[in-house]
């Protein structure tokens, strides 16, 4: 094995961008990936990875072909369960599953290979810097593993720890404990299982004056304690989420424009009694926020063009003056 150290980006992201598993990302993604892969050439013969290793790395195929064997017994020779050509990808598993390969892989000709992450480079730590990608790129190995396991009729340990701990990491805001952004965007389809479906953005007006009067750490806190009050009067079937900076949302499950304008405004009048105090310095500040409401399907049928809806006319009603409330209609104007 030799690691091919003149190769340059833009090879790498060739290479990449031939696999099924990458071929989705953007420019700026593949160049992230291939900052973090090393091409190696293995000779014919010589083994990739051996059964019982741990090590979490992806291989995509760039030339020459590679062979996965599992020992037989009462066999002289391993038996063959797969081969791999150009532009194909393996070693999916020992990405996603918390044990040893149960195969050792194996180039059958002189192959140059394309690891990601470069051996001595933690995956969920490369990972975890680019949440967005990072759930794209785990979505991409789960479907391919699953179709490969389907075929070998094999089970992945969905469970496994880390496999969680990604997945917390990628769903979940820092700060607040609260389901994120990325959560809002993959998961919002699933609540228009049982329509119809309300979305509440909330954004403050006035959250400036926080930090510009007691600092940054003060508007942290205050992030949070908007957060802990919205989770706090939500009912078991909503979903408050942080969806960036000071904004949060509200997924109201079966809720209708009526309901979803009498919650934004129980929210806004509720949210104008809090006490944003910080260290014991206490003062008198009042922060309002304006609403956005969209709702599927009246106001369309796709989570991005509800969110991105809802958002805008937060966005817009702060700049009206503030407390305002704004509902999307068919036309994707607004109603006071």
């Amino acid at each position: 094995m030799r690691v091919i150290d003149s190769i340059e980006n833009r090879e790498k992201t060739g290479f990449l961008g031939s696999a099924p598993i990458f071929s989705s990302l953007g420019a700026e993604e593949l160049d992230f990936i291939a900052e973090h892969c090393a091409l190696y050439e293995f000779d014919g013969g010589e083994l990739i990875y051996e059964a019982g290793s741990r090590q979490a790395e992806l291989f995509v195929l760039a030339e020459g072909k590679v062979g996965i064997y599992r020992h037989a017994e009462n066999k002289e020779t391993d038996e063959a369960v797969a081969r791999f050509l150009p532009g194909e990808c393996f070693g999916e598993l020992g990405l996603l599953a918390d044990e040893p390969r149960e195969e050792l892989a194996k180039a059958e000709e002189q192959s140059r290979i394309l690891v990601f992450p470069q051996r001595s480079t933690d995956f969920r730590e490369i990972l975890a810097a680019r949440p967005a990608l990072s759930s794209r790129l785990l979505r991409k190995l789960m479907e391919s593993t699953a179709s490969r396991l389907r075929q070998a009729n094999r089970l992945i340990k969905q469970n496994s720890p880390w496999i969680r701990e990604l997945r917390r990491q990628v769903y979940t805001d820092p700060l607040t404990g609260l389901p994120n952004r990325t959560y809002l965007e993959e998961n919002l389809i699933s609540f228009f299982s049982s329509p119809p479906c309300a979305l509440l953005m909330f954004k403050p007006d006035n959250f400036k004056q926080i930090n510009d009067s007691f600092g940054h750490e003060a508007g942290d806190a205050a992030i949070q304690k908007i957060g802990r009050f919205l989770s706090g009067i939500a009912l078991p079937e909503e979903k408050v989420v942080r969806f960036m900076g000071n904004e949060y949302a509200l997924i109201c499950p079966q809720t209708d424009i009526e309901e979803a304008v009498e919650r934004a405004r129980e929210i806004q009048e509720r949210q104008g009694n809090l006490s944003y105090e910080y260290q014991g310095r206490p003062n008198d500040l009042v922060v309002t926020v304006s609403a956005g409401i969209a709702v599927y399907p009246r106001h369309g049928g796709s989570a991005a063009g509800l969110i991105a809806e809802a958002h805008r006319l937060a966005m817009r009603g702060r700049t009206l003056g503030g407390r305002q409330l704004l509902i999307a209609s068919p036309e994707n104007g607004e109603a006071p």
